[in-house]
Parts: structure tokens; sequence; C-alpha cells
């Protein structure tokens, strides 16, 4: 058997610089000594979890007209991960895996982390069983981060549009980072054109797509390194979708009829995408979602199905709504 730790120091070096993420990183890091000295330590992204920012809002109103308007707003960062216990065999035990959303608790001793519903804004406290582990090995796991969640929580006085939470997207300006620019859209009306666009330092806008007309609420993620539109529409009641993928030559969505194996999550303030392989599934072809429709008004989580064209509730796809709560075998007494 090949010794690993004997890999040449210039051979990890590259390897460590083609990981996606900072907790594959640490992940690499954590296999010997000789593969931590390799690769340099994994930046903690600044903002950090729960810093306040001053948020200033830049208003393009109809006309010339403009307006500005700052504030100072918690910033939060969450981050998505897909944890699979590597005890079981998860292809043929796919209620072994568990899709989380955890947030670093700045308050707390520890460095404790909080679990949030990875689609909606609720915590996962009270759904966990009581004897649920206070502390996981994930020497015990094998994990996959899907995404991150950046966003500002403002207060109903500090913004007189009267939103609480604003979805954010945020990008460090140097490999260090030593800065970054977050961005994000406080009031959608005066941008409401269906255009793709993408929004520069300067704050100028160069157009990256036509529009797309018809749907109700327009989703944008990336899956399997190309750039997805899911766009929502209402058949009656019942919400159902469309998905295009960008061609970035001729500036243009192309509609797609079918996701293969993928599936993609929409949240109400992220969006992720997972083969059904990632997910242990023997099938992928649908989209999660967060029914912002639901006449009750309370948010609720349903599931579209592209090969049928079909939409119904999470409880009605086990196969799913098994991974938004941790596996029973994982709680000890």
């Amino acid at each position: 058997m090949a010794d690993w730790t004997q890999l040449p120091n210039e051979l990890l070096q590259l390897i460590s610089e083609r990981l996606d993420t900072r907790f594959d990183v640490i992940c690499f890091r954590s296999v010997c000594f000789t593969w931590r000295s390799a690769a340099t330590s994994p930046v903690r992204h600044r903002p950090r979890h729960r810093h306040r920012l001053s948020l200033r809002c830049r208003l393009f109103q109809s006309g010339d007209s403009r307006a500005c308007y700052s504030s100072v707003c918690p910033f939060r960062k969450r981050t998505l991960f897909l944890v699979r216990t590597s005890k079981t065999n998860t292809q043929t035990d796919p209620s072994a895996s568990w899709v989380i959303k955890t947030e670093k608790e700045v308050h707390v001793p520890n460095n404790s982390v909080g679990f949030v519903h990875p689609l909606l804004r609720s915590s996962l406290i009270s759904s966990l069983d009581y004897d649920f582990p206070k502390a996981l090995n994930l020497l015990d796991f094998r994990v996959l981060e899907l995404g991150q969640e950046y966003t500002f929580y403002a207060n109903d006085d500090d913004l007189y549009w009267g939103w609480y939470v604003l979805k954010a997207a945020l990008h460090c300006l140097d490999s260090n980072a030593n800065g970054f620019v977050a961005l994000s859209i406080v009031s959608s009306d005066s941008l409401s054109t269906g255009r793709t666009v993408v929004v520069g330092f300067d704050f100028g806008v160069s157009m990256v797509a036509a529009p797309v007309y018809g749907g109700r609420k327009k989703f944008l993620v990336e899956s399997k390194g190309e750039l997805l539109l899911a766009d929502m529409y209402l058949e009656g009641w019942t919400p159902k979708f469309k998905v295009y993928k960008l061609d970035e030559v001729g500036k243009r969505w192309i509609e797609v009829n079918n996701l293969d194996d993928g599936v993609l999550f929409l949240g109400a303030d992220c969006t992720f995408a997972a083969t059904a392989e990632d997910l242990s599934m023997c099938r992928g072809n649908c989209i999660v979602f967060v029914n912002i429709f639901e006449a009750s008004g309370v948010w609720d989580v349903c599931v579209f199905d592209l090969e049928n064209d079909s939409t119904g509730p999470l409880c009605e796809f086990p196969q799913f709504s098994k991974l938004f709560l941790p596996p029973s075998s994982w709680s000890s007494s």
C-alpha cells in the first residue's frame, strides 16, 4: 500500500490549492503532519458570524432620482453541510444522511454551534431528540459542504421598508480576506425588469442574460459548475417550476427539461444543489423549495418532481423529509 504521507510537498500544495471550501482544507490538513505543513491554514473569512455592519442602501427609482439610506445591521454567516455516518453503507441506508445549516454561537463558550433548518429561518433545537448528543465527533462522519448563506438582520425601525431579513451576497477582495463586499437588495420593485445582471464594485451594472418572463419568483443556483435559473410559477394555487441553464456566450437562458440526478434546494435565504448519489437516493430530478405562496400564510417545504410535473408537501416524499432530521441512530442515552 502506498504511503500517502510521503507525497512530494509540491504536489500536496497543488492539491490543497484546488480544494473548494474552507472545510475541505481543514480536512486535508487533518490527515497527517506532512499534509498539514504543506497546506496553509484556511482564512477565516471576514466579516465574522455576527458582526454589526453599516448597510448603505442605494435605491434606483423611476427617472434619475436616487435615495440613499444607512443603517447598522447584524451580519450573519451560516454554512450548509451534508453529514453522513461512516459506520453504515449510505447507498443501502439513505436515512443515514442529514442536511443541516450551522451557525456559530458567538455568545456561548467552547465554540458551540447552533443548528438551523436548511431552508427555513427556524432553529432545530425543539425538533431534536432530548437525548441527541451534545457533541459530534466528525471523525465518525463524512461531511460535504453544500454552500453558505449570508444575511443582514434589520429591525423595523432601522429600515423604513419594514423588511427585517435581507439575503446578501459576499465577495472577498483578496485571498487573505483583507476586504470584502456585501450586496443585498432591500427593495426589488425598481429592479423587476427580468434581466440577470452583475453588479460591480463601483455599482456599475452589466447584463449577463436577457429576461425570462412568466414566473412569480426566480432563483439562481449553481449545480455541477453551471448556473441555473429556477422560475416559480403558479398553476392555480400550486407552485411549479421551469428550469433554465445560462448560455454565457449568447447571454440567454436555455430551458432544460431534466436535471438528471440533480436536486435543487431553494430556501428562504439560500440556494444550493446536490446529486442523488450525494444524498444516497435512487434518483434526483426534483426541486425542494419553500412554498411562499401557501394560502395559510405559513411557509412550508414542498417538493416539485420534474419527471411527473407534480408538486406535493415534503411529508409525501420520505426520501427527502428524512434529510432534514438527524437519523435516530445518532441519538445516545
